[in-house]
């Protein structure tokens, strides 16, 4: 998988999400006494693990710039009988045991166990909704992902990226498109690169 700018935006743009994986007590941390734990101890994420081996629980505390503790958050995960994820729930709450956001990820998988479609929605205290984005992945006669469609709501366009690949699944040329309002393409841009993975053009 290649890095570079245009996959960063078009990743910080879909939002994912997310968008969007030991105890001196963990039941403080969730009670809104994060004082009662050690700095240390803290700054560990706790995690809950189903019979599978699948993290269905993550517990974890952030911290203000001046090193004091913050926000935490916590987030439950649901599997398939094929060990898919298939929701991701994440809830923030202020040192006064507030939930000030939360966030809802749904993953859709097709007979051949690839991700086909995300819904990522995002609530604020009252679970009054904020931001609501679906993905559609496409893939080849490979397997590989080749193309990733963003909507919104109202089911209008709001970005896409398609990749060309070759057999072995090497990406050639990354084309990215947001979309305005009407359907119409808003911008395009895009990535060619050689066989190693250079960049060739950029347009």
């Amino acid at each position: 998988m290649k890095t570079n700018a245009l996959f960063l935006f078009f990743v910080l743009s879909s939002l994912l999400y997310l968008g969007c994986n030991q105890e001196k007590s963990n039941k403080d941390m969730i009670a809104g006494k994060p004082d009662s734990a050690t700095m240390a101890e803290m700054k560990k994420p706790v995690l809950k693990y189903d019979d599978r081996g699948n993290i269905i629980e993550r517990k974890d505390v952030m911290f203000t710039p001046n090193k004091r503790i913050g926000n935490r958050n916590f987030y439950t995960y649901k599997f398939d009988e094929k060990n898919n994820r298939i929701q991701e729930v994440s809830m923030t709450y202020d040192t006064t045991n507030r939930r000030i956001m939360k966030t809802v990820c749904d993953f859709t998988y097709n007979e051949l166990n690839q991700k086909v479609q995300t819904v990522f929605a995002s609530y604020d205290d009252t679970d009054k909704e904020l931001s609501w984005v679906k993905n559609v992945f496409k893939y080849d006669k490979n397997g590989f992902e080749i193309e990733d469609t963003q909507y919104l709501k109202d089911g209008s366009k709001l970005t896409a990226m398609q990749r060309v690949r070759d057999e072995q699944g090497r990406i050639f040329e990354e084309i990215y498109y947001s979309y305005n309002p009407d359907g119409t393409v808003k911008e395009t841009k895009g990535i060619q690169y050689d066989a190693t993975g250079r960049v060739l053009k950029t347009y």
